[in-house]
Parts: structure tokens; C-alpha cells; sequence
């Protein structure tokens, strides 16, 4: 070895080995964690003042670095920035004081509107209440036009188009507002209409036919009775017919009765009831040619019965214009109609003759053609029941004139041959 303490032959030497300890090591107890936070040191950030810009729409929004999830150790401070770095661009927000004034607002809104809405269900009215003397009988949708005498109008007239005739109540219907009603509680306009018609007392009028005295039949209305005429009258009326009427005594009055009284017929049935036959003294004027045979088959009779109502016999001449009585059946309301029925007759034409000197007897010249003529007679006619009863000649008139024949006939006699 040198003096200077190096080896010259650059032989590495080793240090003395050190004994092996075999035990096996002990694990370190760890610290319980402690519950105490330390507070974290306050970093003084110092950020310059950079003058704002107008925020531009078309560039994109700056997103700011976001720091990693803590992993349980304690976050580092950030760093100040450096003075030639521009700090990070944020998003603009609402201004805090316009937001809350915003919550607040719309609060006061949800708030406002549940009040309302209590006040309505409580307070509010949102449909009529329907009274039939004072019995409530429904509810209908809200209208504040409908009053109660116009609504009991609805109801009278609903009523009185279905009996087809005046309507007489004893009860009225009235409405007054209802305050908050489920929509499920409240009926259609019309439905409250027939309910009410279908809960309330009236009687209907109806017309009454009286035939001498005695009531025969009762039907709804004037129109029931027009068409009850109308009907009977054209089973004997024809286009000669210039008169008709009842032959019995016939008369309408007014009667009242309850709505749902069972005798009231309808036209049809009141004609079944009105054609009752029934015998009736019938007097009868005598007409020029008549025999009590004519008259008894006129009648649907005998000769023999006629004669024995009238005290005379079959072989008794009866004269024009002297009066029968005969025992007849015919309908309780019988029917005279009168006729004026016209006839047509021809007239017969003039024939005229003229003589001619000049001319030989064996010639004749028409000098102009003729033609008949034609007139009118007009017969009344009186029936009843379709059984004439008196005939009369009203007039005769011409309606055309005859033409006269006229011809010229010849009175020189003819000239001798020579042989």
C-alpha cells in the first residue's frame, strides 16, 4: 500500500460483514386518526384587475380546470397567477338579486293562484241550482241570463209541445246560483228541462165535441178538431160541392184535465166514435117524380114503414113539396152537402132558305155552313149523407149561339128540250 492510502494494485477491499439478526420484525402500531380538522393555511390570492370585455356569443364558453378528486391528502394552495396570464374567463350569471326576485315572484304566483282557487270552492258560484217549489231537482251548467221566469217558461213551452195544446201548472220552477259543484253533480240544459216537466202537477186544456148536448169524444186541440172536420167532410164533398156543414147540432168547449187522463183520443179515434149510427125522424121534402117506392129505397126502407109513420096509405098520392117524416138510421153526426151540378145541352141549328129566280128548281147553293149551338143549365142539389134530399134549377144560359144554315135555292123551272 502507498503512503497516500491508495492500493496500487486497485484491489477493492470489503467491509466486515454484519451479524444477521433472524427475528422476525414487529408491525409499527399506527396513530389513530385524530378528530380535530386542522384548518387549512389561508392562502392571500392577489387577483389583478382586468378591464371587462362585451361577452361574445359566438365564442365558446371558457371551462375552467376542474382539480382532481382528493385522494385524502391535504389540497395544495393554489398559486398565485402571474401577472402576464389572464385569469380565467367564467360564465355570466343572473344577477342574485334578480334571481331571488324571480323565486320570490313566482311564489307569490302559485301562492295567489291556490288562494284563488280555494275562494272559488268556497266563495265561487259555477252553476244554477233548479228548484220545483222550493224541492231542489239538479244542477245545470252557470248562465247568468237564465232567470227563474224564463227557465219556467222553457219548461211550460217544452210541455206544451209535447201534448200539442195549452199547458195549466200549479207549481213553478226557479233557479238561484250554486256555489262550488262537482262537474260529475251537474246535467245537460235539456235534461233539467224534461226532469222538471216529469216532476211537476199540471193539467192540460183540451177541446170537448158536444152533439146535441152530449159529449161525444175529447181531443187535444183546435187542430184536432180542423182535421176531424176536414176528414168527415171530404168522405161526402166532391168537385161540385160549393157548401157543407153538420146536419145535428155540433159544438166545441174548452175542458181542463189532469195531464195524464186516459179518455183523450186521437183524430182517427174520435171519427170511429163520430160515425155511431143511430135512428133518427128524419123529414123529407117531396121532389117532382117521387113514390114512396123511390123514396123508401132512397132511405134504406120500406114503402110500408113510410107510410105508416106518415098515417096514409100506399095508395095516397103525395104532391111536390109537401113533407115526410121517415124513420132512418144514419151517423150521430150527419153532414148535408149542396151541389151545384151544371148540364150541358145542345141547341139545334137554324135552317135558312132563300130564293133565287135565276137559278133552276133543281139547284141549290150553299151560301153559308151552320152549326149547332150549345147551353148550360145549373141543378142544386141538397144530400145528406150522400142522399139527395131537393134538387132545383138554378138557371139556363147559353154558351154558344147557333150558326144558321142558309141556302139559296132555285125556283125557275127548267127549260123543254126540243127534239
Amino acid at each position: 500500500m502507498a503512503k497516500d492510502g491508495k492500493d496500487p494494485h486497485n484491489i477493492k477491499r470489503t467491509a466486515q460483514p454484519r451479524p444477521v439478526d433472524f427475528t422476525p420484525p414487529q408491525k409499527k402500531q399506527a396513530k389513530p386518526p385524530s378528530k380535530e380538522r386542522k384548518p387549512l393555511p389561508q392562502v392571500k390570492t392577489v387577483t389583478p384587475q382586468v378591464p371587462q370585455k362585451p361577452y361574445d356569443r359566438s365564442r365558446t364558453a371558457y371551462t375552467p380546470h376542474r382539480a382532481p378528486a382528493s385522494n385524502g391528502q391535504r389540497p395544495r394552495p393554489a398559486a398565485p397567477p402571474t401577472a402576464h396570464k389572464p385569469p380565467p374567463r367564467t360564465r355570466r350569471g343572473v344577477d342574485p338579486g334578480v334571481k331571488r326576485g324571480l323565486n320570490l315572484g313566482i311564489t307569490v304566483l302559485i301562492i295567489g293562484a291556490f288562494v284563488i282557487m280555494i275562494g272559488l270552492r268556497f266563495f265561487g258560484n259555477n252553476a244554477l241550482a233548479v228548484f220545483l217549489d222550493e224541492v231542489q231537482i239538479g244542477y245545470m251548467p252557470m248562465n247568468r241570463e237564465i232567470t227563474s221566469e224564463s227557465f219556467h217558461d222553457e219548461v211550460v213551452a217544452n210541455l206544451i209541445d209535447h201534448h200539442q195544446t195549452e199547458v195549466v201548472t200549479s207549481q213553478h220552477v226557479t233557479v238561484a246560483p250554486a256555489r262550488w259543484v262537482a262537474r260529475r253533480n251537474i246535467d245537460e240544459r235539456g235534461t233539467i228541462i224534461s226532469r222538471a216537466g216529469i216532476r211537476m202537477a199540471y193539467q192540460i186544456s183540451v177541446r170537448a165535441i158536444y152533439i146535441n148536448n152530449q159529449r161525444e169524444a175529447l181531443v187535444r186541440s183546435d187542430h184536432c178538431i180542423a182535421e176531424i172536420e176536414r176528414r168527415i167532410m171530404s168522405e161526402w164533398e166532391n168537385e161540385n160541392t160549393v157548401d157543407s156543414h153538420f146536419a145535428t147540432d155540433w159544438s166545441i168547449r174548452t175542458v181542463v184535465v189532469d195531464h195524464n187522463y186516459e179518455g183523450i183520443l186521437s183524430p182517427m179515434e174520435a171519427i170511429r166514435v163520430l160515425d155511431r149510427m143511430e135512428t133518427v125522424r128524419y123529414p123529407y121534402e117531396i121532389q117532382d117524380g117521387d113514390t114512396l117506392g123511390s123514396i123508401a129505397t132512397t132511405f134504406g126502407t120500406t114503402a110500408t114503414e113510410i107510410a105508416n109513420t106518415n098515417d096514409i096509405t100506399l095508395a095516397t098520392r103525395i104532391y111536390p113539396g109537401n113533407i115526410l117524416y121517415i124513420y132512418t138510421r144514419r151517423p150521430i153526426l150527419s153532414v148535408i152537402t149542396v151541389d151545384e151540378v151544371p148540364t150541358y145541352f145542345d141547341i139545334d141549328m137554324p135552317v135558312e132558305e132563300t130564293e133565287n129566280p135565276d137559278m133552276e128548281e133543281s139547284i141549290t147553293n150553299i151560301i153559308q155552313e151552320g152549326s149547332p149551338g150549345q147551353g148550360r143549365t145549373v141543378q142544386r142539389i141538397t144530400r145528406l149523407n150522400g142522399v139527395t134530399t131537393r134538387t132545383e134549377q138554378l138557371a139556363s144560359e147559353v154558351i154558344t149561339e147557333p150558326v144558321p144554315h142558309i141556302v139559296e135555292v132555285g125556283t125557275r123551272p127548267a127549260a123543254l128540250e126540243r127534239r
